[in-house]
């Protein structure tokens, strides 16, 4: 065990060469001039081990980021993106460059710096289409957008609040809001939202057809903190109801107590909460503590015990860093009756192992393997960071993509079904990791 992050060498211009974690896992950078800066990690790229995995960043004589080069390609294969800047120092343009194919995210401004336009290769029917920002105010909010088929107008008080957006073709009102001029007795709602609409016109061919939210809101609790929402909902002309929630707040402004969302005229289900020293530690309904909580001197949960008296139980890493070195489901007389088996990490700080299920990764930290309850899965990815097939270790296909879209699924119905939408390449990772 080792103590705390150590800086253990320095070049002479009082940079870090090298660090090393609380666990022992070792960052290395190198330098070349002020321009480039080399970062050197430990990643687990294989259920046996861990490999070294560089990414470079270099920077412009403003010390703006101008490239970075990482291991984000096929089999590892080193992929750049460079960016590029106006004269206001404004991010202009990013291009991602793989295998002869590029990508390019670009943002437009006028002489203001206000943003008036940015091309995104998920936009568009056949990618790379412009959403566009007209009629900017005083303060730079813009009163008109215009994503694709979706042309949107958007209002504005003195206070630059947004008070009303609407379809600028119809006019029809989509959303609107209204804030308190006045404190009205105990409810210190001046300044502050009091009602939200929103208008959800479900029928095309009827323009009138409105599944109506409205959302009020007053502020009567501890320092003019929120005491009930009140929320009213149904096809307007039809059908409406209307569920009511209450906050009360201890002189910390904590969440002392809240009641359930409750239909009128039905009996209301309240819970309260204790803390200690800004920490949540029970929460009670009556006399009944549904759960309590003890914390780990870094902050972690500790235990969290319920009231039918079995307790998780977060066993604290032997390095003192803020990660679990187990978790375990115990019963009341101590006897574990499950637990997700012993954490291992690797220098990126990845979850590699718990227990007996193993996690690969690759160079730019994406989950590429789960060898989990003898089920294995791998994750392949493209150079632009979008998840482009699941499969099992048997090779069934769970899903295929078309440049980056999900297009459709090989197996029957009863196959795991996992999504993948563009931009959430990242999102399988923080599924499975369990940290």
């Amino acid at each position: 065990m080792t103590s705390g992050t150590r800086w253990q060498e320095y070049d002479p211009f009082g940079r870090p060469l090298r660090v090393q974690a609380a666990d022992g896992k070792i960052t290395t950078f190198a330098y070349t001039g002020v321009r480039v800066t080399t970062r050197t990690v430990s990643v687990a790229t294989s259920l046996s081990a861990e490999s070294s995995v560089s990414t470079v960043e270099e920077y412009d004589r403003q010390g703006r980021l101008v490239k970075v080069d990482e291991p984000s390609g096929p089999s590892g294969a080193r992929v750049a993106t460079t960016y590029t800047y106006n004269v206001l120092g404004k991010l202009a343009s990013a291009t991602t460059s793989s295998g002869g194919v590029s990508q390019t995210r670009q943002w437009s401004y006028d002489g203001r710096g206000f943003m008036t336009a940015e091309r995104l290769p998920e936009k568009g029917a056949s990618g790379n289409g412009w959403v566009l920002y007209q009629s900017f105010d005083a303060l730079g909010n813009p009163g008109r957008v215009i994503d694709g088929p979706n042309d949107l107008s958007f209002a504005y008080d003195k206070a630059a609040r947004p008070i009303q957006v609407t379809e600028t073709a119809t006019g029809r009102v989509l959303k609107s809001f209204t804030y308190g001029t006045a404190n009205v007795g105990s409810d210190m709602r001046k300044g502050k939202l009091i009602q939200a609409v929103a208008n959800n016109y479900y029928d095309p061919a009827n323009a009138s057809a409105n599944f109506q939210v409205v959302e009020t809101f007053a502020y009567s609790g501890t320092g003019g903190k929120i005491s009930q929402k009140t929320t009213t909902l149904g096809v307007v002309g039809g059908y409406v109801g209307t569920f009511t929630q209450n906050f009360g707040w201890n002189d910390l402004w904590e969440l002392s107590w809240q009641t359930y969302p409750t239909k009128a005229g039905l009996p209301s289900r309240t819970l309260s909460y204790d803390y200690s020293f800004g920490f949540l530690t029970a929460v009670r309904e009556g006399g009944q503590t549904y759960a309590s909580m003890v914390y780990h001197p870094n902050g972690m949960v500790a235990k969290r015990s319920r009231s039918n008296g079995t307790n998780d139980v977060v066993l604290p890493d032997l390095n003192r860093m803020p990660r679990p070195a187990n978790i375990q489901v115990q019963s009341s007389a101590g006897s574990v009756l499950w637990q997700t088996g012993t954490y291992a990490f690797d220098g990126a700080g990845n979850v590699k192992a718990m227990g007996t299920d193993r996690f690969v990764y690759d160079g730019v930290l994406r989950l590429v393997q789960a060898n989990v309850g003898g089920q294995s899965f791998q994750a392949t990815y493209n150079a632009f960071g979008f998840l482009t097939g699941i499969k099992t270790g048997a090779g069934r296909r769970l899903l295929r993509t078309l440049r980056g879209r999900r297009t459709g699924f090989r197996e029957p119905p009863t196959t795991l079904r996992v999504p993948c939408f563009p931009g959430e390449g990242g999102a399988l990772p923080g599924i499975l990791r369990g940290a």
